[in-house]
Order: structure tokens, then C-alpha cells, then sequence
């Protein structure tokens, strides 16, 4: 059996996250948005222009993160960083997309 390294994979996935972060928030649109982390509940309140209440559930942006061997073997540590541009682009639209889901929401 192969060993597992928790501590070394922690520090990685941490780094990974840091850098999808930077790569999203270097976007205009996202950079001027303020974040507030919520830790439980699955919905969110906020007041249109017109000053009223709305709700609406939390959504979840994801993208999936694959490496083929032959590309780490070819180009090193560009192919995490190639991949990670293509994560954070996919992640860019599902984020772009919750918020014309709510502008919708307000529209007359």
C-alpha cells in the first residue's frame, strides 16, 4: 500500500483553493463583490432597489479538476495551473450565472 501523506495533501488542496480564489476574484464583476461566509442555513435575504424583502436558496458553483498523467509528465506544474484557469472560467460562469438568476428575480 501506498502512503497517503494528509499533511502534505491539506497544504496542497489549501493552496489549490487560494489560487482558484485569486483567479476568480481577479475578474471585475466578482472582485467588487462583497463576500460574508455563512456556516449553516440553505437560504439568504436581501432587498431589491425597491426595498423589498426577497429569499432565496444558497446555490453551489463547482467545477471538476482533472490532470492526465501524460500532461504532468509533459508540462510539469502548467498542467495544474492550465487546469486550474479552465476550473476557475467554469466557475466564473456558474457565479455569473446566480447573479442574473437573481436579477431576473427582480425584474418588474
Amino acid at each position: 500500500m501506498l502512503p497517503d501523506f494528509p499533511k502534505i495533501k491539506k497544504k496542497h488542496v489549501e493552496a489549490i483553493n487560494k489560487y482558484l480564489k485569486e483567479l476568480i476574484n481577479q475578474d471585475p464583476l466578482f472582485s467588487g463583490i462583497r463576500v460574508e461566509h455563512h456556516f449553516e442555513g440553505s437560504r439568504m435575504s436581501y432587498k431589491t432597489v425597491d426595498g423589498e424583502p426577497n429569499e432565496t436558496e444558497y446555490g453551489a458553483a463547482s467545477s471538476e479538476f482533472q490532470i492526465k498523467k501524460e500532461d504532468v509528465i509533459a508540462k510539469g506544474a502548467m498542467a495544474y495551473v492550465e487546469n486550474l484557469r479552465d476550473a476557475a472560467e467554469e466557475m466564473k460562469r456558474q457565479k455569473a450565472g446566480f447573479l442574473t438568476a437573481v436579477e431576473c428575480l427582480n425584474a418588474p
